[in-house]
């Protein structure tokens, strides 16, 4: 499959997301950053291996925007989750770049990956947004996430506390 593609987000995968976050503002002075809880409550329709989870779940997400490319810190909290697979298996680090596609293509390119031995390790919806992460490390070494861009409105704490969202 021939496609262009643009890369929209960078993310790493961490034990301690506020001690990330923490050093990414004081010594980088990266941020501001949004900071949400992602549970059962708030991502529907989550598949990991293929398999609705019926089990609780929790990971925890900060956000802000570099440029045109966002960048991620995701920390697994609870419940099954390609995170907490990432961390035992590579510790902290580069996890995925998030690649934007369209909601049609959402099967295509589920398919496609499929077809050329990248299963599908998670998807789910949060609000309008789609993840779907095919298992691309031994291709790619890194993990891609195929994403329908899409508004979250799911409430978050701002950090440092004092700093004014101009749409972060």
């Amino acid at each position: 499959m021939k496609k262009e593609w643009d890369i929209m987000q960078v993310c790493i995968v961490v034990k301690d997301l506020r001690k990330y976050v923490g050093n990414y503002w004081e010594k980088l002075g990266i941020g501001p950053w949004k900071l949400r809880h992602f549970t059962n409550e708030i991502v529907r329709e989550y598949k990991v291996d293929g398999k609705p989870v019926e089990d609780e779940f929790d990971f925890h997400i900060a956000t802000c925007q570099i440029g045109r490319v966002e960048f991620e810190i995701i920390q697994p909290v609870k419940g099954p989750n390609c995170y907490f697979r990432f961390l035992e298996e590579k510790g902290e680090g580069l996890h995925h770049v998030k690649v934007p596609i369209e909601k049609e293509e959402v099967g295509e390119m589920v398919r496609y990956f499929e077809a050329g031995g990248n299963p599908i390790l998670q998807t789910g919806w949060v609000d309008g947004d789609f993840h779907a992460y095919p298992d691309t490390q031994d291709d790619l070494a890194m993990m891609i996430e195929l994403g329908v861009p899409g508004p979250i409105d799911v409430p978050y704490e701002l950090y440092p506390p004092e700093a004014v969202s101009k749409e972060v």
